[in-house]
């Protein structure tokens, strides 16, 4: 095929394309139409029935929803023990030089705790539980 030939095929098929998307397009457009139609006739329908049960159209169509709680509300689980600083898990150690200063016994020891420990403290000495210091 000749470059004259290649471009006269590609003319043809994209003009075959734009028309397939023009009747796709078209369809599209027809089938919302209908469906608006469709609505609106619902909606007059739903309005009409409103009004038989003597019904405001606000009443039906405008109000917000109205969130109604339960007469019982659901039991919530609740953890023992002290809470930390803000993070909700229960503080198992405290430093006794400074009471601020707590661990909740997760992740790696603090530097105070690491620090006591070296110094030969035991580390239930720091325990809530158990308010006695080194």
């Amino acid at each position: 095929m000749s470059f004259a030939e290649l471009s006269d095929l590609q003319k043809q098929i994209v003009s075959q394309m734009v028309k397939r998307y023009d009747a796709t397009a078209a369809e599209i457009q027809q089938q919302e139409r209908a469906l608006e139609s469709r609505r609106v006739d619902l909606r007059t329908k739903l309005e009409r029935m409103a009004n038989d049960l003597n019904s405001h159209t606000k009443q039906v169509f405008g109000a917000p929803v109205v969130k109604v709680e339960s007469a019982t509300p659901a039991k919530r689980r609740t953890r023992r023990g002290k809470k930390a600083n803000g993070n909700g898990i229960a503080v198992k150690f405290r430093n006794p030089q400074n009471p601020t200063q707590t661990w909740t016994g997760r992740g790696k020891a603090p530097r105070w705790l690491t620090a006591l420990e070296k110094q030969g403290a035991n580390r239930s000495q720091f325990s809530v539980g158990s308010e006695v210091g080194a």
